[in-house]
């Protein structure tokens, strides 16, 4: 099973806010990080791991209701709304030149750069399935319209929380 789970079309689901086109994602992470200002991206480490979660809506028809909602009209059949929700642990090893993602059934995805492939794991670690891959690894960085929402506490531990939206342009034709 994919760590993304795409939920069905339904009449009410819950918008991420601000927008409904937007992808949120939020890194808190663990690391001990310099301190930085709203209007600069943040520096990190090459070599991390972090619980990252990540929440989108594709509204297509729907409309936001005040407690974020989107809602299709029951008279709009071509009304359309889906969401999306990840959460788990993310690895990232530039040294190394390479990444994992492990979702909280166990499943993950491991990246190894250095063999071009991206591997499907199970939660026993076995190889399920593996992709090439192309193009080096690149280091870690956020876009520069990331902004530190709050100081925040992971597991009762100090840290940063970051959020960087993609709002995602759609031709209509």
């Amino acid at each position: 099973p994919s760590p993304l789970s795409a939920a069905p079309p339904c009449c009410c689901a819950r918008q991420p806010p601000p927008a409904s086109a937007m992808m949120k994602t939020a890194a808190l992470l663990l690391a001990a990080a310099a301190a930085v200002s709203a209007t600069r991206a943040p520096i990190f480490p090459q070599e991390w791991t972090s619980v990252i979660t990540q929440h989108v809506a594709i509204n297509q028809g729907g409309q936001a209701g005040p407690d974020n909602s989107i809602c299709c009209d029951y008279t709009s059949p071509e009304c359309k709304v889906q969401t999306i929700y990840l959460a788990g642990r993310q690895y990232f090893d530039l040294a190394n030149n390479r990444t994992a993602f492990f979702s909280s059934d166990g499943t993950g995805v491991v990246t190894l750069y250095n063999d071009a492939k991206e591997y499907s794991v199970g939660p026993d670690g076995t190889c399920q399935s593996y992709c090439p891959t192309e193009g080096p690894m690149a280091p870690f960085g956020l876009q520069a319209n990331i902004s530190s929402q709050k100081a925040s506490t992971y597991n009762g531990k100090p840290c940063e929380e970051y959020v960087a939206p993609t709002v995602l342009p759609f031709d209509k034709n």
